[in-house]
């Protein structure tokens, strides 16, 4: 009787939650503010896809006047007036006016020092959350990334926004899951994974010569085993994301690539 009970009042608050969220979105949906939305967590990051917000901005400024600029901004000290001059001083881009800012406080949940393991996707699912806030926040009728987080494009047309992307590093190429399977050290395929073949061949032809030293060969090449099969659950864990990669990144309505 009580695992009865327990179990209709976890069913009864989860389609409570369902509900509520559900109401949510489709209040947001039916007020959306004439305004883009632009999801770029890092105002300071000084890099080329800071320029791209800026020229972005100016563009739907000269383009568009009836709609606002809204920046979805994780800086604490950013405001209308210093991303202004930010843009004027840094980049030379000359806004026609201040953009609106919109302060997100969960910015934390796509930096990559959160994931010590399974960043890529760690770092995905925190801009779902990241989204989420942003767009509980402010709704936009049109949602404009250009950050690359492809994962909260589902999330924008959760809440009935036009998606549009700039997108200058994708965060998975079939190149990069071509690398692990050749185990080629980069940037983000550890070179002990990379390595394991080739010091396996190395340890092989010490010990038929040095016969003497065959249990300290016979450690070493278990762990190249377990490299090796770090970098098969590697190509795995790479094949599904670019999968995932892929179906989120199609909920885009336009994409813009460098």
């Amino acid at each position: 009787m009580l695992n009865w009970i327990l179990c209709w009042s976890l069913i009864t608050l989860t389609l409570a939650t369902i509900l509520l969220l559900a109401s949510q979105i489709l209040n947001h949906r039916r007020n959306k503010k004439r305004a883009v939305g632009f999801f770029h967590p890092y105002t300071n990051d000084g890099g080329g896809g800071e320029r791209v917000l800026w020229c972005a901005v100016k563009a739907i400024q000269e383009q568009n006047p009836d709609l606002d600029s809204v920046i979805f901004s994780g800086d604490n000290d950013a405001s209308s007036q210093s991303l202004m001059s930010r843009a004027t001083d840094r980049f030379g881009v000359h806004l026609l006016y201040p953009p609106k800012v919109v302060h997100l406080n969960r910015r934390k949940w796509i930096e990559e020092t959160t994931y010590p393991h399974f960043t890529m996707i760690g770092q995905s699912l925190g801009s779902v959350y990241l989204s989420w806030e942003a767009l509980n926040k402010f709704t936009p009728l049109y949602y404009f990334d250009t950050s690359g987080y492809a994962f909260t494009y589902p999330i924008a047309r959760l809440f009935g926004c036009k998606v549009i992307c700039y997108t200058h590093y994708p965060t998975i190429s079939l190149d990069m899951v071509s690398r692990v399977r050749q185990r080629s050290s980069m940037y983000n395929n550890d070179a002990v994974i990379a390595k394991s073949i080739a010091a396996y061949n190395v340890l092989t032809w010490v010990s038929a010569i040095f016969l003497a030293s065959y249990l300290v060969i016979w450690i070493l090449t278990l762990s190249f085993r377990g490299s090796t099969w770090l970098s098969r659950c590697k190509i795995i864990y790479y094949t599904v994301f670019s999968v995932m990669y892929g179906m989120v990144g199609s909920c885009a309505h336009l994409v813009m690539v460098n």
